[in-house]
């Protein structure tokens, strides 16, 4: 059995020692020699030395100076203020109180029934325009009127226009139609017919549409919006005749104002 060699009572031998590991080595010839061949410099003091020019951080650059914040500034408001002008714009033009259409007065003449071989008949109408915006005043360039007695197409008419309604304004429109006029539609001997019952009976009812060309314009700036075609619906016109043969006339009953519907 191997036995542990003892230097002394109770101490076992450094095998460190026994080996050479323990001795220190000859550092000062490691400086030498790393001196002579390498060129480095080991010396306590050697990381203090720096074997290029010392390199300086540039000086804090200042982003903006006092002339450009106030540039900023100036930019934000202008921003601020033409989408506030864009937003007003949007909201008087493209969404504007639409005009209100009331049918004032209408009338019937030379309306001749199946006696004669064809149909005649002239239809005067003045329509209330009122303006019910406070920001916007509407121009009016034209209008297709259309005759209808139920859903039977009877007569039409173009009238140019060129007059504006005012903010808070209202105004008059004319509209005539005649059978006579160039280019009408030919009637229907069953709807002659039947209108000429109607009369017989006391109540003769219309439906008068048109197309309404007009534009909004802005009051207090310079400012034109888009051409706009209103449709107008004149429903039920009760007209009562006054009068027979050629000669009587028909208006409205109870000679009371009718509202007309309007729609884009």
């Amino acid at each position: 059995m191997a036995t542990l060699s003892q230097d002394e009572p109770g101490q076992f031998s450094n095998p460190v020692q026994d080996h050479g590991l323990s001795q220190p080595r000859n550092i000062s010839h490691t400086v030498s020699y790393a001196q002579s061949h390498v060129g480095y410099d080991c010396s306590p003091n050697a990381h203090n030395t720096y074997p290029y020019a010392t390199l300086q951080l540039p000086a804090p650059h200042r982003f903006c100076n006092s002339g450009c914040i106030r540039c900023c500034i100036v930019i934000s408001i202008v921003s601020i203020l033409f989408v506030l002008f864009t937003f007003l714009l949007a909201y008087f033009v493209v969404h504007p109180d639409f005009p209100v259409f009331v049918m004032d007065t209408f009338y019937i003449s030379n309306f001749i029934n199946t006696s004669n071989p064809k149909f005649t008949a002239d239809w005067e109408a003045n329509i209330l325009v009122n303006n019910p915006s406070e920001k916007l005043k509407v121009h009016f360039d034209g209008a297709e009127s259309y005759m209808f007695y139920q859903s039977e197409f009877l007569a039409t008419s173009n009238t140019d226009l060129n007059f504006h309604v005012k903010p808070k304004g209202h105004s008059l429109l004319h509209v005539k139609m005649s059978t006579n006029d160039p280019d009408q539609p030919e009637v229907k001997q069953w709807v002659v017919d039947a209108m000429s019952q109607d009369r017989n009976e006391g109540s003769l009812s219309f439906n008068m549409r048109m197309l309404v060309s007009s534009s909004f314009k802005a009051a207090t700036f310079n400012f034109d919006g888009n051409d706009r075609i209103l449709k107008v619906y004149c429903d039920n016109l009760d007209v009562v005749f006054v009068g027979t043969g050629p000669k009587g006339f028909g208006i409205l009953s109870k000679g009371q104002s009718k509202p007309c519907s309007i729609s884009m």
